[in-house]
């Protein structure tokens, strides 16, 4: 997963949320890199609700790494 599709997950566009539950139904193995996460979270930390987007992103890892 890039960071824009992980962006576009945490936003929850329908696009990348039905592309997400797709590939949830056909046990598709998902990764993403080490830098899309740094940018993930450097993006959370710069936002104005920096606490919360964190934890979303949090949330959004511990669910790629423990499906």
């Amino acid at each position: 997963m890039d960071t824009d599709f992980l962006v576009a997950l945490l936003r929850g566009l329908p696009r990348a949320v039905n592309k997400a539950e797709e590939n949830d139904s056909v046990d598709a193995e998902i990764s993403t890199t080490s830098m899309n996460a740094f940018e993930i979270y450097l993006g959370a930390f710069k936002l104005r609700e920096a606490l919360k987007n964190v934890k979303q992103a949090d949330g959004l890892f511990s669910s790629i790494m423990d499906p």
